[in-house]
């Protein structure tokens, strides 16, 4: 008599990843896959970070701003600024819509001062 008949059939096949294992839950399986792909992303994460220095920062009175501060800063004065000469020449009325017309000259010269000081 062979006792190997004897004894139920195991299955030695792995669960597929879109089925819970035998037994499991599926609040158990989703816990799983979760971890897994937490884990995953954190591998992906370490192989596109590796490369990351910090951002640009400017001593002011020995405290430190990042530079996006001080190119926003220069996009609103330059914005006001050439807001008080269209006005001075008698343009702002020939304008289009004001607001997007401000909105995007600002958009030029915080994008401009960023690429002419901190470009490298």
């Amino acid at each position: 008599m062979n006792a190997f008949k004897l004894l139920p059939a195991i299955e030695r096949r792995a669960p597929t990843p879109l089925q819970p294992p035998k037994g499991g839950t599926p609040c158990q399986f989703s816990k799983t896959l979760f971890a897994t792909g937490l884990s995953a992303l954190r591998l992906v994460a370490l192989i596109f970070l590796t490369g990351c220095r910090g951002a640009p920062s400017i001593n002011l009175v020995g405290s430190f701003f990042p530079a996006w501060m001080l190119c926003v800063a220069i996009g609103i004065i330059g914005v006001l600024l050439l807001r008080r000469l269209f006005i001075r020449m008698e343009i702002e009325p020939h304008l289009g819509p004001i607001p997007l017309v401000y909105f995007s000259l600002w958009v030029l010269l915080t994008l401009g001062s960023w690429l002419l000081f901190f470009r490298g």
